[in-house]
């Protein structure tokens, strides 16, 4: 049920194109039933039978070429009702798949690192990307179509009651049998695409990663290796789609064998009429057979909505993802004195804290390294104090002011948040720079020269020049600087710097050092996570960490005042 009013709620904004179409389906299924209706007088008018049985007034052979005039116009109307409907169809598909993408890409935006625990990231854009295409499908077929055939098989079995009820009863008594094998068939469908679709999206998230590893991988010589495993993933998948397949396969000669069973009953049945009222019997053959491709198609497409509808229990589970804590509207401290962690605790999984009862405080005009071993809490600390994470107990606080209750523009420009592994995007220099903020082009020229970036971004053509996507065309020390530069060009009163050289070179590291020990001399707050030994020396303060609490806290020194 949660997935039809997803469909109707992804279907409400489209009302006047989804109207026109099912108006036109209404003419062309109208159409139909109205070929059939004459297909019985026109073969009698053509055969010259004066004796023929009126149907609908039309009993004179004379009148011949006037049904053929009319059997082409209902074949026209039919035929431009057809392409009303198909083209009002992918508007209806259009406006809900962009609506959808662009909801789910507003989710993803707001997602923040917690919804990332035990997800492969890759499989995030596969359900925004190749599961939104499958909506497509759905609307295409299982809704459109569904409709569509629908009218059609209703429109048909009008005409057969208005020529024989009863038999035309006896003949739709299948139809609940038809409608179990359905909801067999399609129950098992349903349970196999969704193991199925869970293998796609793994198998996009799984190349994904290969792409992003591959130097790793190649270097390692794990090339082989790699290449196996993803194969054997690929052939689970191929595996799941098979069984998906097949089980949607076999409603296709069940419904031909009920169908079959069906007209040869019907031919039974109708063997007498055929000789005493031809014109009769002609038209209800005609309604008929006509009514039996629309009900099986019917049948094929209710399996392709029911299976199709496991796409937005996948969405959903994507809009279920924890978000970016919720901000608030107060504005923060332009020179804020202190930044604190009060009793802070924090899990990403339920039963695992990574922080336990945290009371630190970072104070301007001082430098203050946390240290400790991988997993103690250090990084969490950061993104906690950035707005990405929200405390389980207790809150960050900016001088007096709960960060959970700035707004995020205040946020973004109090703070400044240099990640262990940067991503740059695909565009300018000058555009990844002032990222969140508009672009001046002095201030971006001013925050690469703090970085140490303005020579080699000069050498590239200036600020203007082009990055691929994530820094691919810079060295890793250039995208750090540039990241840095990023952090730096909104002035922040804060700067939370997460191990800023963990991944550079000797000399790229140097690079990045002497950059700091600037900053380290501002007046500012400044936190960094770090192992290296330079950084540490060059900090007011070093707080110990071990299982998520502080175990060594020196008490404050005076501010740093000159360059270490």
């Amino acid at each position: 049920m949660q997935a039809l009013r997803e469909l109707a709620r992804l279907l409400r904004p489209q009302l006047g194109f989804a109207a026109l179409a099912a108006s036109a389906m209404a003419v062309s299924a109208g159409a139909t039933a109205a070929v059939a209706w004459m297909l019985g007088p026109l073969v009698e008018a053509v055969r010259g039978d004066a004796e023929a049985t009126v149907i609908h007034g039309l009993s004179d052979p004379e009148r011949a070429w006037r049904l053929v005039g009319w059997v082409a116009v209902a074949g026209l109307v039919r035929a431009l009702a057809g392409y009303v409907a198909q083209r009002a169809s992918h508007r209806v598909e259009e406006g809900a798949v962009r609506a959808l993408r662009r909801r789910l890409h507003a989710k993803l935006v707001r997602l923040g690192p917690a919804a990332f625990v035990g997800l492969r990231q890759g499989e995030v854009a596969s359900r925004i990307t190749y599961e939104v295409g499958r909506v497509r499908t759905l609307l295409s077929f299982g809704v459109a179509g569904n409709a569509r055939h629908l009218l059609v098989a209703s429109a048909l079995a009008t005409v057969a009651f208005r020529v024989d009820g009863r038999v035309t009863t006896w003949g739709l008594l299948v139809l609940p049998l038809g409608g179990l094998i359905v909801l067999i068939l399609g129950r098992r469908a349903r349970k196999l695409e969704r193991a199925w679709w869970k293998s796609e999206a793994e198998l996009v998230g799984l190349a994904d990663e290969h792409a992003r590893a591959l130097p790793v991988i190649q270097t390692k010589g794990a090339v082989e290796r790699t290449a196996e495993g993803y194969g054997e993933a690929l052939d689970e998948t191929l595996a799941r789609a098979r069984a998906a397949v097949d089980m949607r396969a076999r409603l296709g000669p069940a419904l031909e064998v009920l169908g079959l069973a069906v007209g040869l009953g019907l031919f039974a049945s109708l063997g007498e009429r055929l000789t005493h009222r031809p014109a009769e019997t002609f038209t209800l053959f005609a309604a008929l057979l006509l009514a039996l491709r629309p009900l099986k198609a019917l049948a094929t497409h209710a399996v392709t909505l029911s299976s199709g509808l496991v796409v937005f229990e996948r969405l959903a589970e994507l809009e279920a993802l924890p978000e970016l804590p919720a901000a608030g509207q107060a504005p923060l401290p332009e020179a804020p004195g202190e930044l604190r962690w009060a009793d802070v605790s924090f899990a990403y999984r339920p039963g695992a804290p990574v922080l336990r009862g945290v009371d630190l405080t970072a104070r301007r005009g001082e430098a203050l390294a946390l240290v400790g071993p991988s997993g103690c809490g250090k990084s969490t600390l950061l993104l906690l104090a950035a707005g990405l994470l929200e405390p389980e107990g207790g809150e960050v606080r900016l001088d007096e002011v709960p960060l959970g209750t700035a707004s995020r523009a205040a946020r973004a420009r109090a703070i400044g948040w240099l990640p262990q592994a940067p991503t740059l995007l695909s565009g300018s220099v000058a555009e990844n720079v002032a990222l969140g903020h508009a672009i001046d082009a002095e201030r971006v020229r001013e925050a690469l020269r703090e970085a140490g970036a303005e020579a080699f971004v000069d050498a590239m053509g200036g600020p203007d020049a082009h990055l691929e996507e994530a820094g691919a065309n810079l060295s890793v020390g250039q995208r750090q600087r540039i990241a840095l530069a990023r952090t730096l060009y909104a002035d922040p009163a804060v700067l939370l710097l997460d191990e800023p050289t963990a991944a550079l070179d000797p000399e790229a590291a140097d690079g990045v050092l002497r950059t700091l020990a600037e900053l380290l001399a501002r007046d500012r707050i400044v936190v960094l996570a770090t192992h290296r030994r330079e950084i540490i020396a060059a900090c007011d303060r070093v707080v110990h960490l071990r299982d998520g609490r502080v175990v060594a806290q020196p008490a404050p020194s005076p501010p740093a005042t000159g360059t270490p």
